[in-house]
Formats: structure tokens, C-alpha cells, sequence
């Protein structure tokens, strides 16, 4: 009888005496190929790397170029790809690097510091480390202005109701004088730029992108708590005589907006790529009278309690405090006097004023300031005409979400041009400087010194934390306080000098804002006798389930609405499940995110965007570093084997190799013996994954600094599977469309990248050893047979050696017959079971598609 035999791949299930026959128990060195067996070879460029220490990390690849970037273990270098030896560049110290990300010109680099960033510009990496925090103070000076006499005609108020209510005639003709003069004088000023009623201002970070990031928080500028403006009755009455006219002049405080900044322009100078400017922002003012409510009587107020928080032009700019409106505006007019007969105004009561202060939350773009602008010393804000008048119109800010944090990240992916972010830890802001907080208050001969001290509630602990910087006062007024961290709860203002004083208060979550705060309603705070409060607790916060993506060609930036929670376990990685159409860049399939919970797609909106999260499958991933993204699908380990991932479907495709490895310790083959037994199922869990996108594989390699170490390969497009002793790697780096692998070999540290289709016409001498051995072939029956023949199936011209094995019981094989030719006659004992086992020396031209057995079954009168 005769068989044709067609070699497949290696398979340790089912059990040796059902297998079928054609099944591999070795195939070392030999991949399928069209229905045969071709040598296993690594088509591609060669590199060699001068220090064995530094390895590959990932490709940084542009339409103009394409870099190495590797690392040594405490240093970061990159290097042009070409052929031969490489030349390495140093770009930065970075300890306990984790991942590089490369998004554009920019690498995104995750390590103990958290996240930082590395700039390719002018043919050079430039280390920007993390988002700078710049901190703005904001001051004002004040000045005092003073109309003309006006005078109008009123019904007769007789001498003994002076003091009394006006009546409507008269308070409808005061008012509409009074008032449209009041206006008219509010809008003058406005006109020019200046400030006349309390206002908040914040600012942000410009990217190039146009996105904000680092918002400040909102600073009440306290240009006057109540009364903005003051109309004197002229001429001041001491007699009782009756009133038929009313003289008047209004007197108004007015406010110019001053800067400085903690970082110059020096120290920011790198990031002017990233970062185009640091843009200003202000709120509506808050007005502080009613602009459809009458004046309603003549009275008679000192203004002791008016106050506004700035310099004045005799200090210019070096002395910011506390002061009544009457010491500003006489800083720069004649002298004033305190207690004289005024017209009341129609101003708001305490509890109207701190309603709306409380409701500000929208702010209006007012100025961009450079990087060459930023100055220690306090500059003028100039606000071009009309900006205050119309300031509604203008841009709007967004509001902040947490951009301040410092992130950690364990696990990092690009997708579609989206840096996504992965099992996060995040370092809680403690909050800018105390004195840019509130309105800039620093007096030279300040005899107190004011701190902040926050209770906050920080991954369900309890946490006391200092806000740098301080404030020099005698007077500090704490109008107005806001924190940008929503589970704060307290903040305890401490007064020092010889002892310490405490003010505490309860900060409220702001209704519209992402933060907490305190305000006074202008009233002074009460200083008790205290100890400033003891910090303690950590600020870290582990978010294992969460995700955070990033902008667009931005990874300096993640808005709230790409933060997204995953299952309830740990997300150990993340790959995308589509093919590639660039580096980094995928169409609309899911993201796949691997937990210890299991396993989540995530689906993708129009914006691109994470807009719903399904669980998919419960097969974890046990070893992080094997995920690969293949074609359409992803592959990584499990505690099963190699699983495939492919839309909804989630498979192993290992099922080949769980079994138990068959004995060939009875096979007198060297490089046989030199196949380790350890179980696939145990290699799958520390190994690294290459594909071979023109080799249509799967490279199974065992992390390791010697060559010497055996692994696997998996063909794709026929599913087999076949052994390969190339296996030990430093390092293996798959980005789009090549596989990177790193190994050392006896010529030292050789990157090898696998570029190249296969080449069916390489040098015939140029010749690949490999091995195959054969499970039990049973040859249709487990009846007694005897092998007459057996002739080898291929295209080669070079000797292939072959050895006959037989055996009766699956244990204790029988050397038949060994041939350097391609047929073997035989003549001998019968056996249940066969095996075949073969050396080859094959070119990349040769080919080995299985064999043809001639044999006779001897005829059995009971089963045996």
C-alpha cells in the first residue's frame, strides 16, 4: 500500500496514538510555505548597536525621518536609521523608563517622573520634562477721578425733611440725573480699559492646537466691596432752609490690571513650540448698585467700610493693601472730605452682592500675553477700547478638569493620533501660590505673614497640605478663595508673627465650577489664637480602571470627555483592533482594553471619542508585554495560551500545543535534544511577540541576553505552528509595517529589522539547518505494518538526512533505517507506529512538502 504524507505543523494534542498522521512533534527552523516546509529565516536589515546596554524602545517615524530611540537603562539616545553600524545621540537622563509614545515630533515619555515630553526640532531631541507651571499674580492700582458740578431743579423739600425719603417726582428726576452721569462716567472708563467694579480674572495656557490647559483659578479683584462711586450734594446744608435745586459731583474710583509672573521667559523659552501664549481671561463685572432702582434720600457716611485692595500712585506698584476708597481717590486728587451729605446711590445690600459673586462662573478672553512678555515685575495689562464695554462677545473660556495633575501611567498606547493613557495614577495639585490666589496684597512694612493650609479628602484618606508662597500684610483680606480640587473641605488661613492666629473656614463645591470655595461676603476674617495645622497624608490617587485620552495631535492635553472607566479591575494594556493605516493611526474599530476582570471594547464616536465600553471576554492576559496588533486583530497571552482577538470573537489558537510533549529521548538526533521540554503554555508567559508583516507571522521569542534559546513561530495564513532556536531577544519593537528585534549574537548587540518579503532566490549555498520529527504515524491502521519504502517530497538539491523509526508501544522507539538520499528501501519487522525524523540543509529556494510511504500490513487474527 501506498500514502502521501503532507508535513504540517507541530501539535502535542490529540494523544500520539490518534493523531493524525503528517503532525510535527519538532519542527525546528522550518516555516510553511504554500503547502511546504521553506527555511525559517529573518529577511531584513541589520544593525549594529555599539553598546550592548542599550536597547531598542520604539520607532519614531515622520515622512521626513525615522529614528531609533533607545535607552541604556538610565539614559535615553536616538539614532537615523541606515544600514551597518549606527551612530546613537544622547537626549536625556530618564530613570525607570516605562514607555515612549510618539505622537507627531514629539515622544511622550512615561517614567518615575511621571509624564514628560522630548521635542525633535533642528535635527535635535530637546527635553521639555512636564507641563510648566507658570503662576500669574494679578494687582491693581487705583485712582481717583471727579466731575464737574451738575445741578437740576427738584420739587421743594422742605428744611425739616431733609434727612427723610425723597418723594416719586424727585427720586425719579435725582435718579435720572444722577444716575445717567454715573453711567456715562462707568462707561468712560471702561472705554479706556480700567476697572471700575469688582471683577474675577484667571488664565490658562495657550497650546498650538488652540486648546487651554493649566487654568488658574478665579481671582476676585476687589476694586471696591460696596461703593464704586460717590455723589456729593453740593453745597453741603448745615440749615434748615428748603431745597428747590440739587448740586453734585460724582467722585469714582478706577483701577488699572497689573502681572507678574514666578517663570521668565528664559526658563519657558524651549516650550515655545508647545505652548504659544498665556491668555487672560476676566469675568462680567459685578456691579455693586442696581441699575433699575431710584436714589431714595440724602445721608451722610464716612466710607470707612469702603474699601479696594491695591497700590495707588504715590506707592506705584510696591505697596498693595487694603485702603478706602476715599485714601485712593485722594492719592491723586485734592483732599476729599470723609463725612459730607451725598445722594445714596442705589447700591446692592451685602447679601445681593456676594449672591452674584457666588454665581460668576463664565470668563471672557481679555488679553494674550507671550512668553517674551513674562516678567518678575509687575507690567500693565493694556486693554485695547471697547474690550470691557463688549467683553461678552468675546471667547469664553472652558472650564479646568484636574489638567494640573501630574499622571502616571502603567500602561500607554497611540491611537488614531490619541495619546490613551492607562491604569492611571495621579498626583493631586496642591494649588498655586497663596498670594495668586487673591488679589495681590504685599506690604514692604507688612508686620504679619499669611499662609494656607488645605483639608482635603484624597483616595478616602484624610490630607493637610501647605499651598506655597505667602502673603506681607497687616490687613490681609481674604475676600474671596477658591481650590481647584472638588473633595477639599477646609482651608485654615494662619496669621504669624510672634504667635500664630487661625482663621478657618468651610469651602462649599462651587455650582458651575470644578472646585471648591470661600467667600467672605467682605467681611474681615476672625483670627483665634492657634497652631498652624501639621501636614500630613498623601496626595497620590490610583485610578487602576481608568483611561484618559488625549487631543488630537496633542498629548500635552486630556479633556474630561476622553476620561473613561473600564470594568473594576486593573487595565493591564491596550491595543486597537483594526489594521493599521499609518503608524499610531486606525479606523473606527474598537480599542481594546485587558483587565484583570477580563476584557472591554471600546467603541468609538464621530468625534473620536470613547462613547461606550463592553465587556467582550473573560480570558486575562498574563504576560503585558505580548501585546501585538496583527492585521485585524490583537494577540496576547493568557493563562490558556496564545489567544486572538479578532472583532467580538476572542480565540486560542495555541489549542495545538496544549498537551504534553512527546519522548524523544530515544531519537538519536542532537539538535532534537537540544529542544527544550518546557511546556508552550509555561513560554507563552515570559516571552516576547514579533510580527512579520511581510512573513505573514508570529514570532515567539524568550526574553534573554544569549542567542541560544529556542522559541516558536506561528504562520498565519495556514495556522501552523513550528519551532525556532533564533528565539533569544533582548528586545522586539513592532510598529508599523516592520518588526524590530534586538539580540545579541556573537557579533555583539544587532538590531534586526524584518522589512523583506520572503526571497525564494537567495544564494542556493547559502543553506538554513533545520529539523523535523514526526508524531506517530499510524498509516490508516493500528494493525502490524512493515515500511518497503519511503521517498522524501520537494524541491532541494542538497543532502536531507532521514531516519526510520518504529515502535510498538509509543515509548520505546526502534532505529529502522537512516538514508542521505531521497528514497529509503527497507526490508524489516513490523511495527503499530512510525516515526520520521529529518535534518535538513536547505536554501531559501528549497523546499520540503512531505513524503510517500510505501508499506504492508501484516494481517492479524486478533487486535492487538
Amino acid at each position: 500500500m501506498e500514502k502521501q504524507i503532507s508535513f504540517q505543523g507541530v501539535s502535542l494534542n490529540p494523544y500520539g496514538d490518534i493523531s493524525p498522521d503528517g503532525e510535527l512533534s519538532a519542527c525546528v527552523n522550518l516555516q510553511s510555505h504554500g503547502g511546504s516546509l521553506r527555511p525559517s529565516v529573518l529577511e531584513g536589515t541589520e544593525y549594529q548597536v555599539a553598546d550592548n546596554d542599550l536597547k531598542l524602545i520604539t520607532i519614531h517615524a515622520t515622512s521626513d525621518y525615522r529614528h531609533m530611540i533607545l535607552y541604556d537603562g538610565t539614559s535615553l539616545y536616538w539614532a537615523d536609521e541606515q544600514s551597518g553600524s549606527i551612530t546613537t545621540n544622547y537626549i536625556a537622563s530618564i530613570q525607570n523608563l516605562k514607555s515612549v509614545n510618539t505622537i507627531g515630533n514629539t515622544l511622550s515619555v512615561m517614567c518615575d517622573a511621571g509624564l514628560v515630553y522630548i521635542l525633535y526640532r533642528n535635527n535635535q531631541y530637546m527635553y521639555l520634562g512636564q507641563l510648566p507651571e507658570v503662576t500669574l499674580s494679578f494687582a491693581l492700582e487705583g485712582y481717583g477721578d471727579r466731575t464737574a458740578v451738575e445741578t437740576v431743579s427738584i420739587e421743594t423739600i422742605p428744611g425739616a425733611d431733609i434727612g427723610k425719603d425723597f418723594s416719586d417726582n424727585n427720586k425719579q428726576t435725582i435718579t435720572n440725573a444722577v444716575m445717567a452721569d454715573v453711567n456715562e462716567l462707568v462707561k468712560e472708563k471702561q472705554e479706556n480699559g480700567l476697572f471700575v467694579f469688582p471683577f474675577f480674572v484667571r488664565y490658562a495656557l495657550r497650546l498650538y492646537d488652540g486648546e487651554l490647559i493649566h487654568h488658574s483659578v478665579p481671582v476676585l479683584m476687589s476694586c471696591t466691596n460696596r461703593k464704586s462711586v460717590i455723589a456729593y450734594y453740593r453745597p453741603d446744608v448745615t440749615s434748615m432752609d428748603d431745597i428747590t435745586q440739587v448740586s453734585y459731583y460724582l467722585v469714582l474710583c478706577y483701577f488699572e490690571l497689573y502681572f507678574k509672573s514666578d517663570k521668565s521667559k528664559e526658563e519657558l523659552e524651549k516650550w515655545s513650540d508647545i505652548i504659544t501664549s498665556i491668555d487672560v481671561y476676566i469675568s462680567e463685572p459685578v456691579y455693586t448698585f442696581y441699575p433699575d432702582k431710584q436714589c431714595e434720600r440724602f445721608f451722610v457716611h464716612d466710607f470707612s467700610d469702603c474699601y479696594g485692595i491695591c497700590s495707588v500712585s504715590t506707592d506705584h506698584l510696591n505697596n498693595f493693601k487694603k485702603r478706602t476708597l476715599l485714601d485712593i481717590a485722594n492719592s491723586n486728587l485734592s483732599a476729599l472730605p470723609q463725612q459730607i451729605r451725598q445722594i445714596e446711590l442705589p447700591y446692592k445690600d451685602d447679601e445681593e452682592l456676594v449672591k452674584d459673586i457666588k454665581g460668576t462662573s463664565n470668563f471672557y478672553f481679555l488679553k494674550s500675553i507671550s512668553i517674551n512678555d513674562l516678567s518678575s515685575s509687575f507690567s500693565q495689562i493694556v486693554i485695547d477700547a471697547s474690550i470691557l464695554n463688549n467683553i461678552t462677545f468675546r471667547e469664553r473660556m472652558t472650564d479646568d478638569y484636574d489638567s494640573h495633575d501630574k499622571i502616571y501611567s502603567e500602561s500607554a498606547f497611540v491611537y488614531n493620533k490619541r495619546l490613551v493613557l492607562a491604569n492611571i495614577k495621579k498626583e493631586i495639585y496642591q494649588g498655586q501660590s497663596f498670594d495668586s490666589c487673591v488679589t495681590y496684597q504685599n506690604e514692604p512694612q507688612g508686620i504679619y505673614t499669611y499662609i494656607c493650609y488645605i483639608y482635603a479628602k484624597i483616595g478616602g484618606n484624610n490630607v493637610v497640605f501647605q499651598l506655597p508662597g505667602y502673603i506681607r500684610s497687616s490687613n490681609a483680606q481674604i475676600d474671596y478663595f477658591y481650590f481647584p480640587y472638588s473633595e477639599a473641605y477646609k482651608a485654615v488661613f494662619v496669621q504669624n508673627y510672634y504667635n500664630s492666629s487661625l482663621y478657618i473656614v468651610n469651602l462649599e463645591k462651587h455650582p458651575l465650577l470644578n472646585g471648591v470655595y470661600f467667600c467672605s461676603g467682605f467681611s474681615n476674617g476672625l483670627y483665634l489664637p492657634g497652631n498652624a495645622p501639621s501636614v500630613i497624608g498623601s496626595n497620590i490617587v490610583s485610578l487602576p480602571n481608568y483611561i484618559y485620552l488625549s487631543e488630537v495631535d496633542n498629548p500635552f492635553y486630556f479633556p474630561v470627555e476622553g476620561i473613561n472607566t473600564v470594568g473594576t479591575g486593573e487595565i493591564i494594556g491596550l491595543s486597537a483592533i483594526t489594521t493599521a493605516l499609518s503608524q499610531g493611526q486606525f479606523g473606527s474599530f474598537p480599542l481594546m482594553a485587558f483587565c484583570t476582570d477580563g476584557n472591554y471594547a471600546l467603541q468609538v464616536n464621530s468625534e473620536g471619542l470613547f462613547s461606550n465600553v463592553s465587556p467582550m471576554q473573560r480570558d486575562v492576559c498574563t504576560n503585558p508585554a505580548s501585546f501585538t496588533q496583527i492585521d485585524g486583530a490583537i494577540v496576547f497571552v493568557s493563562a490558556r495560551g496564545v489567544m486572538l482577538a479578532n472583532g467580538s470573537d476572542i480565540r486560542c489558537i495555541s489549542v495545538a500545543l496544549d498537551g504534553v510533549y512527546d519522548d524523544l529521548s530515544n531519537i538519536d538526533i542532537s539538535r532534537v535534544k537540544a529542544i527544550s521540554n518546557v511546556p508552550p503554555v509555561d513560554f507563552f508567559q515570559n516571552c516576547l511577540i514579533a510580527y512579520d508583516y511581510s512573513g505573514k507571522r508570529l514570532l515567539f521569542m524568550k526574553p534573554a541576553s544569549a542567542v541560544q534559546e529556542y522559541g516558536w513561530q506561528y504562520d498565519i495564513e495556514t495556522s501552523k505552528w513550528q519551532q525556532i532556536d533564533f528565539a533569544g531577544a533582548m528586545q522586539v519593537v513592532n510598529v508599523y509595517p516592520f518588526s524590530y528585534i534586538q539580540q545579541l549574537e556573537d557579533a555583539g548587540n544587532v538590531i534586526k529589522k524584518l522589512e523583506l518579503p520572503y526571497d525564494y532566490s537567495h544564494n542556493a549555498d547559502d543553506l538554513v539547518a533545520g529539523v523535523l520529527v514526526t508524531r506517530p504515524l499510524k498509516l490508516d491502521s493500528l494493525q502490524l505494518k512493515s515500511v518497503s519504502q519511503i521517498r522524501l517530497e520537494g524541491n532541494f538539491s542538497h543532502i536531507q538526512r532521514m531516519w526510520l523509526y518504529g515502535s510498538n508501544n509509543l515509548r520505546d522507539w526502534f532505529l529502522i533505517g537512516a538514508t542521505s538520499n531521497k528514497r529509503m528501501l527497507l526490508r524489516g519487522r513490523c511495527f503499530k507506529f512510525f516515526r520520521i525524523a529529518i535534518t535538513t540543509q536547505l536554501a531559501n529556494c528549497d523546499n520540503i512538502s512531505g513524503c510517500r510511504i510505501v508499506y504492508t500490513i501484516k494481517p492479524e487474527y486478533r487486535l492487538r
